[in-house]
């Protein structure tokens, strides 16, 4: 989990695209999940677009605008984007599930739950990987993940099967030091993050406080802040 505007979509674009050419198992299904359509559109369109861009992978993938829907035409692995909005995802066999923004989905599970279970034909081989800025809500699901995250990274639970990766800033931190903002944001570590944009939100956030300074604490900093409180 990292702050926003940290690359997490094209991460999981290339991270598919990677899984699907480089290390491909014949047939197995692919998936990215969202929340809504216009979410599960935009990491189809990464996708879709690097493949356009990279003739060695429009050689071998074949792109299906329609269904959002990627494949390998050398294997018969696929990939295609999903969003919570059509319900009917049973039936799946997933070796891969990457759930997008898993903020965005609150406590509805039902699609995420679904998805979790698709993966277990293929056992060892399955990844289930949840991507996104921290939820505000204690009981949102992407709270309870980054709960169990930080319980198997300071060994109160032991899970070999699991990695937790958090970005984020302490609670009793200077929230205005620059050196805060580097810490939690990786994308501003690799150099693309805008630091002009983060100066001029942090500016307004002080200034006008309440409602914005929680805004900027939680999308900006990755902090578990309730902007309604």
């Amino acid at each position: 989990t990292v702050p926003r505007k940290n690359g997490k979509t094209a991460l999981i674009a290339f991270f598919l695209l990677y899984l699907l050419v480089v290390e491909p198992i014949p047939y197995a299904q692919h998936y990215s999940i969202a929340f809504d359509r216009d979410q599960a559109a935009i990491v189809f369109n990464y996708a879709r677009n690097i493949v356009n861009m990279t003739p060695e992978l429009a050689g071998v993938i074949a792109v299906t605008e329609s269904t959002k829907l990627l494949t390998n035409t050398v294997n018969g692995s696929t990939y295609k984007a999903l969003s919570s909005e059509g319900r009917s995802k049973h039936g799946k066999s997933s070796r891969v599930v990457i759930v997008d923004e898993l903020h965005s989905f609150g406590t509805d599970g039902e699609l995420f739950s679904v998805m979790e279970t698709s993966t277990g034909a293929y056992g060892k081989e399955a990844l289930f990987i949840i991507i996104g800025t921290q939820s505000p809500d204690d009981n949102a699901i992407m709270s309870e993940w980054v709960d169990y995250a930080k319980k198997v990274n300071d060994g109160t639970i032991e899970d070999d099967s699991f990695a937790g990766f958090i970005w984020e800033a302490p609670e009793d931190c200077d929230i205005w030091d620059e050196k805060v903002w580097y810490d939690c944001n990786p994308g501003m570590q690799a150099g693309f993050r805008s630091i002009e944009e983060m100066r001029k939100t942090a500016t307004r956030a002080k200034e006008l406080g309440g409602i914005k300074e929680a805004e900027f604490r939680n999308l900006y900093l990755n902090q578990r802040i309730d902007a309604s409180n």
